[in-house]
């Protein structure tokens, strides 16, 4: 169910200060006259477009899903987004945009003044919440403040937005370190002795789906670190005391988790990661706020390596995992996904 003219309006304007909007990377569509077989993105401005939002696929909506092995939370359907770019006749579709942004209809119906409360006050709380609640250690009552849906709702927008951001060209090879980390390092000593955990960790004894799937992890784990640093940039002097504080924060303390083996609860080396990863975060929003004050991506890829605006860049493809001459390993069969810390799957 796609945003209709009046809670789109309300989006944009909700979003006006959110940086991944201001610099124009949220997708944005209109739905007559595509110029192609796809959705093709067109700028803000024009007439009659809106935040392109489409309901998660049929496999999805199911609710609940089993739990992984491995790994104690329950996961909720919430949203997704494939995050690198599209083409159609050699030409981006997304047009230096991310892509459509799939999210869970019942999430997406919550949206909005409810017609009960026309001043944006308390309303029934939805069962969607109430589960978030229950995933990541907050309180929810029978009631809920409309504006407390509303910001969830943007914030998982702008989380699926960041990913795509992520993977644009002058993001990628920051994401590629930010997602690439040696976790050992955030292993506990008496954890770290252990050999067989080191080779876990090892990812040139991975399977190559394991290395991709730990790397896909981290990058989530990054994503999840730039949500908080997006909310205390909103709310500098009082973010913590923001009713979505403990949802943003467990999220991230919950995929640290995955990644060491340990109860999110009661982790010991977060503060480490959080450090180590404070540059790229940081790095991240510098280019998107350059991007909104009017920079094109292309003069920041240049000035990221050092070369003038008047060059021309050579186009670069995707990131590449890293692979060695002498790694022996070979892919795992499809569905594979054995591997770190016995919490990556099976």
């Amino acid at each position: 169910m796609a945003l209709t003219n009046v809670p789109n309006a309300f989006l944009k304007a909700q979003l006006a200060n959110n940086p991944e909007f201001i610099a124009e990377y949220f997708p944005n569509i209109i739905d007559e006259g595509p110029t192609s077989k796809y959705e093709t993105n067109v700028p803000y401005e024009t007439p009659g477009s809106r935040i392109n939002i489409r309901d998660l696929p049929p496999e999805y909506e199911s609710g609940w899903s089993p739990d992984p092995p491995g790994v104690s939370e329950r996961l909720f359907d919430v949203a997704n987004i494939s995050a690198r770019e599209r083409f159609y006749k050699d030409e981006p579709i997304a047009k230096g945009q991310t892509q459509a942004i799939n999210v869970n209809p019942d999430i997406l119906a919550s949206y909005g003044t409810a017609p009960s409360s026309p001043r944006n006050e308390m309303v029934n709380t939805p069962e969607w919440f109430k589960k978030f609640g229950e995933i990541y250690g907050f309180e929810t009552g029978s009631t809920t403040d409309q504006a407390t849906l509303n910001d969830t709702i943007e914030h998982i927008l702008s989380h699926e937005t960041g990913h795509g951001v992520s993977r644009l060209k002058p993001y990628k090879s920051d994401t590629a370190k930010a997602e690439t980390f040696d976790f050992t390092e955030f292993l506990t000593p008496n954890i770290k002795q252990s050999k067989k955990v080191r080779d876990r960790y090892d990812i040139w004894k991975m399977p190559h789906r394991v290395r991709e799937r730990y790397f896909h992890t981290q990058e989530e784990l990054f994503n999840r670190m730039k949500d908080i640093e997006r909310l205390k940039r909103a709310h500098p002097d009082d973010y913590k005391d923001h009713p979505l504080w403990d949802l943003y924060h467990n999220r991230a303390k919950k995929k640290f988790a995955e990644l060491t083996g340990e109860d999110w609860k009661n982790l010991k080396r977060f503060d480490d990661y959080e450090k180590k990863i404070k540059p790229f975060v940081d790095k991240y929003f510098e280019k998107v706020e350059k991007k909104g004050s009017g920079i094109p991506d292309i003069n920041i890829e240049k000035e990221e390596i050092g070369m003038p605006e008047h060059l021309t860049i050579e186009e670069r493809g995707p990131y590449v995992f890293p692979t060695r001459s002498s790694d022996k390993v070979p892919p795992g069969p499809p569905g594979e996904m054995r591997g770190v810390a016995g919490l990556l799957g099976e």
